[in-house]
């Protein structure tokens, strides 16, 4: 589907109810699983605790969650660009952007280079805003959405057969490889919706050191204190960066895919009973940073699950019990900035999907093997990094500390 770059200056307001404004994220992410600036650091930072303060609210109540806190909070920092007073406020303060000032939006460009242009790993981001036949989008706002956020305009097609959502939808699988379909439901846009704001970001990566298809074999995992199933566990004998914090009963490993920036992280409890404590700590003012801290080299037996999770998230009753309520108001939101001041959005949408496997692709499930499985290596690891029941992930640049994903595997 291909973008109009051009402001769509020649169709003129023809009518007068109330506009609504959808926001849609999509992402897709195939895993196995830079030096930043000052104002780079910061916004990065603010990510990272936005990031913690959103899966307090929606990853505590979900057994399995797959999110990205860089393309929510990206794209709702785009919709700030457009906002006025008080609607503006509310938004910067929510989105934790106050203190960042006007450069937040260049900072944005900055840090979506890396997303864009990344080494070794396949990293696609696309932005688009979908408007209907007679809405025009402020001249400024659409100049700014296409300089900061690589956001292009095109009109959504009422007349499509078999609904306008299907362009749309079309989009979203071209740009996921089709892993992605059919995400907007016939009858998402209606009368009153005048705005689509659409991301969708694609990582595929493979494993800096990949898991051998014949180690892997069916083993218990504890989804909670007292129930178990059989998944199939990879296992390796390797170094890998890891660290035990005993003071917060954690684990942490690390385990990096080709290029050595992106990065799984995954946070362990070190026993199941304190999963909850870990959940609610993350919560907490640079809590999370502190995770990434202090990890060593040791030479260990790993086995850690393949797992698939799929969510798909309408995101507005938690970004209203995270202060965001009045963007949804179609009394109080004041959008005039994009285009309309009796603009407000409906709902944001957010769909992603996560995948870890052998090599870090998409591909055939390995074959299960029966019994333990082979001799990993001829000398003893010096430690265990097991994981086999639930724990918090983060894909992650290693280097800059920017979250692309974050989510929570239990079975």
């Amino acid at each position: 589907m291909k973008f109009c770059t051009q402001m769509l200056k020649e169709y003129q307001l023809r009518s007068t109810k109330t506009r609504m404004l959808s926001i849609t994220i999509v992402l897709v992410f195939f895993g196995q699983l830079v030096t930043a600036s000052e104002d780079d650091k910061a916004l990065i930072s603010t990510l990272s605790e936005f990031s913690q303060r959103l899966y307090y609210v929606i990853g505590r109540k979900e057994a399995n969650i797959v999110f990205s806190p860089h393309s929510v909070h990206s794209l709702l920092t785009l919709a700030s660009k457009g906002a006025r007073e008080p609607t503006a406020e509310v938004m910067k303060e929510a989105l934790g952007i106050t203190s960042l000032g006007d450069s937040v939006h260049s900072t944005y460009q900055d840090i979506s280079r890396e997303v864009r242009y990344p080494d070794s790993v396949q990293l696609g981001l696309g932005n688009g805003i979908f408007v209907k036949p007679g809405f025009t989008i402020d001249e400024n706002f659409d100049q700014d959405a296409q300089s900061y956020y690589a956001a292009a305009v095109e009109n959504i097609n009422l007349g499509y057969p078999g609904g306008p959502e299907i362009p749309i939808n079309e989009y979203i699988a071209m740009e996921t490889q089709n892993n992605i379909q059919d995400l907007l439901s016939q009858g998402t846009i209606n009368d009153n919706t005048r705005m689509l704001l659409v991301s969708v970001l694609l990582f595929r990566g493979s494993w800096k050191q990949q898991f051998d298809r014949e180690e892997t074999v069916q083993q218990t995992f504890h989804t909670d204190i007292s129930a178990t199933k059989v998944l199939d566990m990879m296992h390796d004998a390797r170094t890998m960066r890891i660290k035990r914090d005993d003071d917060n009963q954690v684990d942490v490993g690390e385990l990096c895919f080709e290029g050595d920036t992106y990065c799984l992280y995954i946070a362990i409890p070190q026993r199941i009973v304190t999963f909850m404590s870990l959940e609610n700590s993350l919560a907490q003012p640079n809590r999370v940073s502190s995770l990434f801290e202090g990890l060593n080299d040791v030479y260990v037996e790993l086995v850690v699950p393949k797992f698939k999770i799929e969510t798909q998230l309408n995101l507005k009753s938690a970004l209203t019990e995270l202060g965001f309520g009045d963007i949804f108001d179609e009394d109080s939101a004041d959008f005039s900035g994009i285009g309309s001041s009796d603009l407000y959005i409906h709902d944001v949408i957010h769909k992603a999907v996560f995948e870890v496997t052998e090599d870090g692709t998409f591909g055939t499930a390995a074959t299960v093997a029966d019994g333990s499985g082979k001799s990993l290596s001829t000398s003893p690891p010096l430690e265990r990094f097991i994981v086999d029941r639930p724990f918090i992930y983060f894909l992650r640049n290693k280097n800059t500390g920017h979250i692309l994903l974050q989510g929570k595997f239990s079975g």
